[in-house]
Order: C-alpha cells, then structure tokens, then sequence
C-alpha cells in the first residue's frame, strides 16, 4: 500500500526547523539537506521505506539539538544577528501598530467631540468601536501560530525587506496619527476615562487594554516557539513570573467592572469582579492536574494585596462622600473567583480524562 510520505518535503521541513534556531546559513541549509536525501536513498536501496529511511538517517546525523549546538560553534554571527533582526523588527513594528491604533481612536473620539455635545449614539459607537478592536485583536491571538510561523519564515529569508515594511508601517501610522486632529489637546486615555463619563466606554475602553496586554504576550511567546504556542503549553506548569504578570493583568480589567451599573449595589460588583477572576483560575486548573493550589495563590496574591490595600484606603476616602464600603466584596468576590475556576477546572479535567479511559478501554 502506496503512502503518502514526500522525502523532499519532511527533508526541507527538517532543515528548516534547524535553521529556525538561527545559526544556519543557506549553503549550510543545502548542503545539510544533500546529505541527508543521499543517505535516505542509500538506505532505501537497502529494502528500507523512504520513511523509514528518512527516521534512520536523521538518528544518525544528531538531533536538531544537537546540529543547532555545532551549527552555533561554526557561524556563531548569525544567531546573533537574526536575533537584532527581531528585536528591531519587533520594536519599528509594534511601534508602528501602537501609532496606527491610536489614530483610529484619534479619529473616533474626535467625531464623537466634534459637535461639542457627546451624544448616547456617540458613546454607543465608541464603545462599539473599542469591541470592534478588541475582536481584532482576538482573532489576530487565534491565528498566532501562523501569523508566527510567517514572519519567522519572512525574517529568515529576507530579513531586510521586512524592516523595510516594518519603517513604513511606522511612519504610515505616525503621518496618520499627526493628520487626525482632536478637538482638544488631551490624550485618548484622558478621554476614554474622564471625558465621556460613561461607564460602558470606560469599561471596554480598559477591555481593549487588557485585549492588547494578551495580544502581545501570546505574540511574544508563539514567535519564540510557534510548534508548541498553545493554550495548554502557556497554561500548563506556568512560571511565577508568568503568574504574576498575567494576575495583575486580571487585576486591571476585574477592577474596571466596578464602573459597570447597577452602582453602588456591592454584591453584583463582587460578581463581576470575581467572573473575570474565574476565567484564569480555570484555565490553570483545566491545564494542570498537580501543583494547581499554588499556581493559583501566585496568580491571585497580588490582586488580593492591591484589593486589601488600595481598596480600604479608598473605602475610607470615599466614607464622607456617602458611599458604601465595597472593597469586601471584592476581595470575596476574587477569593470564590478563584475557588470557582478551581472546581470548574477540575471538574472538566476528570471528566475528559475519564472519557479518554473509557475510550481506550
């Protein structure tokens, strides 16, 4: 029976997960590839499958490990190098992106200020306006792998084209930027937050903040390791640091739903609050099946220490002025978060895994 497997095609796919580690050079990605099909042949001559073939001689040339290591002691330049290359790239493009996103915001919050009184219909379209961007960015996290896979492979082969289009994206965005005029001399963020006075623009203003902290972070770790850039690898057995960044992450958008109405009505603020600390807490305990009580203490310590802190500080601020004390509800809301997204987690967890032990039985 016939298979399906192309000897060009696993050869050129074998070397370029070689030369992705940045030490390759082309004549040494062509003559590793010449030896390698050669061996194949020599070994298919002797009764063995292209494929099996194939496996055999990549034993025996190393592992990609170790032809990075020696590759790296011939041509240690041009890791180097390609390393500058993304770090610029990275820098001009975001840069780039930044300035192109803040014309966009430029241009929205100017025509809602245009007539000098802000309507609901304006404040519906700016809200509208930063989900719009949000699901932009949302569908830019789903397809990261590719979007990853391609530029690793435009940066390898033509590096410098793609500074080049990187400058121009720039100064595109900076003309952009400069051309769309406000109405006033304050930034965007000064007026999402303090000159539309409208809880749902503010609050889907810091979604899109937060919306960009993901997207940025999920970029930077699918460019670093395209293959393995999953949900499960990101949540699976996370760094302290990870965990500290993303809970104070959650920290920024869990305390923007406390301009979401009904106000003032504590329990319904706590539930908020808590919601969007459940959606980690239970990507972690789905993700992992051991370590998960610590994983979620170092996730949800420093929003807690922010919440006893901050919190009572501006409870006692806010007493003279008629309000209520909120900040219990939060921090019982981020606790019964947490503790949420922990059984949700587990209980998903065991149950695939007992439907994988009754498929396999």
């Amino acid at each position: 029976m016939a298979t399906s497997f192309n000897i060009e095609q696993a050869v050129e796919k074998h070397v370029a997960t070689i030369a992705s580690a940045g030490s390759l050079l082309p004549d040494d990605a062509k003559e590793l590839a010449s030896h390698l099909i050669d061996s194949v042949m020599m070994l298919a001559k002797q009764g063995l499958t292209e494929e099996e073939a194939f496996m055999v001689a990549t034993k025996r040339l190393g592992t990609q490990q170790q032809l990075v290591r020696e590759y790296e002691k011939v041509n240690p330049s041009v890791k180097v190098n390609r390393i500058w290359v993304h770090f610029i790239f990275g820098f001009v493009a975001l840069t780039g992106l930044w300035w192109l996103g803040k014309a966009i915001l430029t241009f929205v919050y100017g025509s809602a200020l245009r007539s000098g009184d802000v309507t609901q219909f304006s404040l519906s379209l700016v809200a509208a306006i930063h989900l719009t961007l949000c699901f932009a960015i949302g569908l830019l996290v789903y397809h990261k792998r590719a979007i990853a896979a391609y530029l690793q492979r435009k940066l390898q082969r033509r590096p410098l084209l793609m500074l080049v289009n990187a400058a121009l994206l720039m100064v595109v965005a900076s003309s952009v930027q400069n051309a769309v005029q406000l109405n006033t001399k304050k930034d965007v963020i000064f007026i999402a937050l303090y000159e539309f006075i409208n809880p749902y623009v503010e609050f889907t203003f810091y979604l899109l903040l937060f919306m960009l902290f993901i997207g940025l972070v999920s970029m930077f770790f699918t460019v670093k390791n395209p293959e393995n850039a999953t949900l499960k690898r990101v949540f699976s057995r996370p760094s302290i640091w990870f965990l500290l960044v993303a809970g104070f992450a959650t920290e920024l958008l869990a305390a923007s739903t406390r301009v979401l109405p009904p106000h003032n009505a504590a329990l319904i603020a706590g539930l908020y609050f808590g919601a969007v600390y459940f959606v980690g807490a239970f990507a972690i305990s789905y993700y992992n099946r051991t370590g998960t009580i610590k994983y979620l203490f170092w996730y949800g310590i420093l929003g807690l220490a922010i919440e006893i802190s901050v919190g009572i500080q501006a409870d006692l601020s806010r007493l003279n002025d008629g309000y209520s004390i909120m900040t219990p509800y939060f921090v019982i809301g981020l606790l019964v978060g947490l503790a949420g997204g922990y059984l949700g987690g587990r209980f998903f967890n065991y149950r695939l895994s007992g439907r994988d032990l009754l498929n396999t039985a």
